[in-house]
């Protein structure tokens, strides 16, 4: 039993010697002495880069302060720039007003001069007359406005070296009766020497010559209805000559102021 004792301290002591004499531990210790070493240089690395961060982070400030002092110039521009914009739009806006105001200013003065230069047209081709003859077909035309009855009218057309109208056409209808306006106005067709037998104070045939009777006219209504006026859209009626109405003369253009007197005259 104690040689078994003795043995065994022995392989003890030996076992102790040999580690001793190696003079490093077993392979296990080993990897754990590494692990803690490198998990303490990670720890350490890791603490650096936290000083470092914390370190710097305030000198990055003022740089972010001076960048947006920077940007605050360029922001302030820009905000120049849309005020000017606008200020553009307005005063574009208020040129085109003014442009506006002169072209209706300048069409005004431009249908004035129109009136003026159709005016001086009207008195030149009717010569002598006065202003309120009016030119069309070679004729002028004067539209008396006070009322009278036909053989007065007839003298005062005939006074103004002229006659009551006679209308021999279309074109000469219209235009009196655009004058007009619905008003009754004497004209030169009659049938004083026979009823029914039409006549135009210059001699015109009656039978062959242009007619505008309104609807169911003439009719001799009442009887003696002997003289003619137009009315409603410029048509004719026969009515009793003593009634009154305004009166329409016409005489032809003056020769010294035809278009062929004036080629003859060397006028242009």
């Amino acid at each position: 039993m104690d040689s078994d004792i003795v043995v065994g301290h022995r392989r003890l002591e030996d076992e102790l010697m040999i580690h001793t004499e190696r003079g490093r531990p077993p392979s296990k210790v080993r990897s754990l002495y590494l692990m803690y070493a490198l998990l303490a240089v990670a720890f350490l690395f890791i603490l650096i880069l936290f000083v470092v961060s914390f370190s710097r982070a305030p000198k990055e400030s003022p740089a972010i302060t001076v960048r947006a002092n920077e940007s605050t110039p360029e922001l302030m521009a820009l905000q120049s720039k849309v005020q000017a914009m606008s200020s553009d739009n307005h005063d574009l806006e208020d040129h085109i007003s003014q442009v506006r105001s002169q072209v209706a200013m300048l069409s005004s003065q431009f249908v004035e001069m129109k009136g003026i230069l159709q005016k001086n047209a009207k008195e030149s081709l009717c010569g002598y007359l006065s202003t309120d003859w009016e030119a069309f077909g070679g004729h002028c035309y004067f539209f008396y406005q006070s009322e009278l009855n036909w053989m007065d009218a007839k003298a005062m057309c005939e006074a103004l070296n002229s006659t009551l109208a006679v209308i021999n056409s279309a074109q000469e209808q219209y235009f009196i009766s655009s004058r007009c306006k619905n008003e009754r106005y004497w004209i030169g067709l009659h049938d004083v020497n026979k009823e029914g037998d039409w006549e135009w104070i210059d001699g015109t045939d009656y039978n062959t010559s242009y007619k505008f009777w309104q609807e169911n006219e003439p009719n001799d209504y009442h009887c003696n209805e002997d003289c003619v006026h137009v009315w409603l859209k410029g048509e004719w009626n026969d009515v009793h000559c003593t009634d009154e109405c305004y009166a329409i003369c016409e005489t032809a253009v003056p020769v010294s102021l035809t278009p062929a007197a004036s080629e003859q005259a060397g006028v242009h």
